[in-house]
């Protein structure tokens, strides 16, 4: 279906020789369109013109023109070009992180998504950078929808919860889903910041401390990860997950 470009122009003088034919000239790959391109006529003589392109889809390079007995003029050059990403960082990313989007043209940004879910807000830093907050996104594409039209690269992935244990068991993202400890614990230095450890009695089948995790923390979820990284110095339960029906 496309969008709709809408285009304005102004001949103010004629130089003495009357203006015959006035309008716009565009092309879908030539910077410097003329009116042996695509070319739309909007009357003769001097004052405002307009006019527009409809259902327009791709790249448009657009200049307004008038002929009179001398020969043709053209304005300024206006580029309405399809977006571009080349790159995103953070590739793992959850609510409130900032992710920088590289790529090209993105000028006129309507759009910025995460797993086709909006952003919470977004900065355009110039025609190749963006800075954008996650919300409650999710995982797949990035995506940067302009006048032009929308780009987006794969390879995203949403996190739902981060805990750090950094003297604490709080989520690092804004979804705040905060853990919740149970017995005695401890926070040591781990292989990457910090580590919650634990001791427990393993010749019986309680366990006296541990860490939970909220309620239906992965709910709805058809696709997930658990990623932890632990060590221990007998055996026992690492992780344990009770699907429950509600």
């Amino acid at each position: 279906t496309g969008t709709t470009i809408t285009l304005t122009g102004n001949a103010s003088n004629d130089r003495g020789s009357a203006i015959t034919d006035r309008g716009f000239v565009w092309s879908s790959s030539s910077a410097s369109p003329t009116i042996s391109d695509n070319k739309i006529t909007t009357g003769t003589g001097t004052g405002d013109f307009t006019s527009s392109i409809t259902s327009a889809s791709g790249n448009y390079y657009i200049k307004s023109f008038a002929t009179n007995s001398y020969g043709t003029s053209y304005g300024p050059l206006n580029k309405f070009i399809v977006p571009s990403i080349t790159d995103f960082s953070s590739k793992t990313a959850g609510k409130g992180d900032i992710i920088t989007i590289t790529g090209t043209d993105f000028t006129d940004v309507s759009t910025v998504t995460f797993g086709n879910i909006s952003a919470s807000i977004y900065t355009v830093t110039s025609e190749t950078s963006i800075q954008a907050k996650v919300g409650n996104g999710s995982s797949g594409e990035v995506g940067v929808t302009t006048v032009s039209g929308t780009a987006t690269k794969t390879g995203f992935i949403y996190k739902i919860v981060e805990l750090k244990f950094e003297d604490n068991v709080f989520d690092s993202t804004d979804n705040n889903k905060d853990g919740a400890i149970q017995g005695d614990f401890s926070y040591e230095a781990g292989a990457s910041g910090k580590a919650i450890c634990f001791e427990n009695n393993y010749s019986n089948t309680s366990v006296s401390n541990y860490l939970t995790l909220p309620n239906n923390l992965i709910k709805g979820q058809t696709d997930f990860t658990i990623s932890l990284r632990f060590k221990t110095d007998t055996y026992g339960a690492i992780l344990g997950y009770n699907n429950t029906a509600a």
